[in-house]
C-alpha cells in the first residue's frame, strides 16, 4: 500500500466503507452479506474494491488543497464526502488474494453446511451494525428471557410443531412463506418462538439501515413489552422477516430455537 500515509486510518476505513456502498448503489448492485457470512471473510474482489476505495477516500482526506486543515476535522465536512463521490467507480478494481481468502475458497463446500450457533449468530450481527451498543439499552435486552410462545397460553402443542416441520431449517425458513404454505396462526406461532435475544439483534439492525420504518420498530417494540401482536401485526412482521433475509440478514436468527 505504498498510497497510505501511515495515519487517519479510522477515517480512511469509514469513507472506504461508505464509497463501496455508494458505489454499489450507483450500479444498483447489494452487498452479498450471506457469503461474506459463509466465507467468513471478504472475496477478492470485494477487497479490491474496498482497497480500491480506501485509495481514493486517503487522497480526498490527504489531499493538499483541502479547505480545513487539520485531516480529522476536513473529514468531518460534508464537501470531504461530496468530492470523493465524484471518484470513480471502485467496482473496477483488480481482486486482491490473501492466503485466508484462497483457504476461505478453497473449503467454502464443506464450511458451508454447518449451521452457526445461536450465540455466534448474534455476536457476528452485533458486530456488522455500526454502534450496535449506543442502541437503547431497553429495547429487548436478551435477560428477558421467558418465551415469547409462553405468553400465548391458548396455542397448542400441535400447532408450534406444524410451523415448525413446515420451516425446518434457515434455508427454508427463507423460501417456504414464500410458497403460501402456511397460514396466520402458523406464523403467529413461528415469530413467537423466535427467542427475544433475537429480536433485540434483529431491531438493532433495522434501527440502523437507512430510513428504518417507523411501523415495523413499532411492531418489533410490541414483542419487547409482551404485547400480543394483531393479525396485521403478524402479516407486517412476516414480511419484514422475508424481505430482511434476501437483503442479508442471517436467516437462522429469525428463527425458532
Amino acid at each position: 500500500m505504498d498510497w497510505y500515509r501511515g495515519a487517519y486510518q479510522m477515517n480512511i476505513a469509514e469513507y472506504a466503507v461508505a464509497k463501496y456502498s455508494y458505489d454499489l448503489y450507483r450500479a444498483n448492485l447489494q452487498c452479498d452479506f450471506s457469503e461474506v457470512w459463509n466465507m467468513q471473510s471478504v472475496s477478492p474482489q470485494m477487497l479490491g474494491c474496498l482497497m480500491h476505495a480506501a485509495q481514493q477516500a486517503s487522497d480526498v482526506i490527504n489531499d493538499e488543497h483541502r479547505r480545513v486543515a487539520n485531516c480529522s476535522e476536513w473529514a468531518k465536512r460534508t464537501e470531504c464526502w461530496e468530492q470523493l463521490k465524484k471518484y470513480p467507480s471502485c467496482l473496477d478494481a483488480d481482486p486482491i488474494e490473501t492466503t485466508t481468502a484462497i483457504s476461505s475458497s478453497s473449503s467454502r463446500t464443506t464450511r458451508r453446511a454447518p449451521l452457526p450457533e445461536q450465540s455466534k449468530a448474534i455476536n457476528f450481527t452485533q458486530d456488522a451494525v455500526p454502534h450496535a451498543q449506543d442502541a437503547t439499552p431497553s429495547v429487548m435486552s436478551p435477560q428477558r428471557q421467558p418465551s415469547m410462545s409462553k405468553r400465548r397460553t391458548g396455542e397448542s402443542t400441535s400447532s408450534m410443531q406444524t410451523a415448525q416441520t413446515k420451516v425446518s431449517s434457515p434455508a427454508s425458513a427463507a423460501a417456504a412463506p414464500e410458497s403460501a404454505q402456511l397460514s396466520l396462526e402458523d406464523r403467529r406461532t413461528y415469530l413467537t418462538s423466535i427467542p427475544p435475544a433475537n429480536w433485540a439483534t434483529f431491531m438493532r439492525w433495522c434501527q440502523h439501515r437507512p430510513n428504518p420504518d417507523s411501523k415495523s420498530l413499532a411492531i418489533l417494540a410490541k414483542i419487547d413489552h409482551q404485547i400480543e401482536l394483531t393479525d396485521d401485526d403478524v402479516e407486517s412482521l412476516w414480511n419484514l422477516r422475508l424481505k430482511s433475509i434476501r437483503r442479508g440478514f442471517p436467516a437462522s436468527i429469525l428463527s425458532p430455537r
